[in-house]
């Protein structure tokens, strides 16, 4: 250990072989690591047989790569739900970004903003499954699944009635709007290019119109003043909940 902190590289640590052990077992093998490397290493204790938190591994892997590696690494992770929760991280980082862009009064309309981020999330989450699409077919994707003409509508007529009944917060409230619309873009890419394309346009379509709605609502705290950590985590809990459904 002194040995790789010596070049400066970053470390994460898995605890291998939790399934052999007992819980008390497990809970002072984790207090004995820790004594020996300090609580800033990241700690991650698995089962490789079981595949126990290896998902959570390959995430807390992932944050410790330089942004232009983990695109790479995600494409090269084979446990499907590792795949599944890097994937997730993507949607997150695009909603974070929709979110802002839909918090501020830009004298454009929401699709000259929101597309190019969500055809570059489409991109993305076809890239981690294997298959590199140009941002032509991303956005034949979005049009063939109706996200462009059809779900900007949606987008459109939501906006419009949020800000019928509260005309002086429509700024504001634009940011659920946007965060919710992207979560369901990356659903949807996510399904369609994890099963192979497994999605026809028509269906697709119908899982995005349902789960914009349901995640709107999940979203309205990006309505509210809240910290940015607050408002990262109730993203972070959109997607995870969509996830479930």
């Amino acid at each position: 250990f002194d040995y790789i902190q010596h070049y400066d590289r970053p470390v994460v640590l898995a605890l291998n072989k939790i399934d052999l052990t007992t819980p008390q077992q497990l809970k002072e093998a984790l207090g004995y690591v820790r004594e020996l490397f300090g609580e800033e290493v990241p700690l991650v204790p698995v089962s490789a047989l079981r595949g126990d938190n290896v998902d959570r591994l390959c995430l807390c892997i992932s944050e410790t790569l330089a942004e232009s590696l983990r695109l790479s690494f995600a494409r090269r992770v084979q446990h499907e739900a590792a795949k599944g929760q890097l994937v997730n991280r993507l949607i997150v980082n695009a909603m974070m970004a929709a979110a802002g862009l839909g918090s501020q009064p830009l004298p454009v309309p929401d699709l000259f903003t929101l597309v190019p981020l969500q055809v570059a999330l489409v991109m993305r989450i076809a890239a981690v499954y294997g298959e590199e699409i140009s941002p032509q077919k991303a956005r034949q994707f979005l049009s063939a699944a109706g996200f462009v003409g059809g779900a900007g509508l949606l987008f459109r007529q939501l906006f419009r009635e949020l800000t019928r009944l509260v005309p002086v917060a429509g700024p504001v409230l634009r940011a659920s709007v946007a965060a919710a619309g992207t979560l369901a873009v990356g659903l949807v890419a996510k399904i369609y290019y994890a099963h192979g394309g497994g999605l026809t346009p028509s269906e697709a379509r119908e899982v995005y119109e349902r789960r914009l709605e349901a995640a709107q609502e999940r979203l309205a705290l990006l309505d509210e003043e809240g910290s940015a950590e607050e408002k990262q985590r109730a993203i972070e809990a959109a997607v995870e909940g969509e996830e479930e459904r």
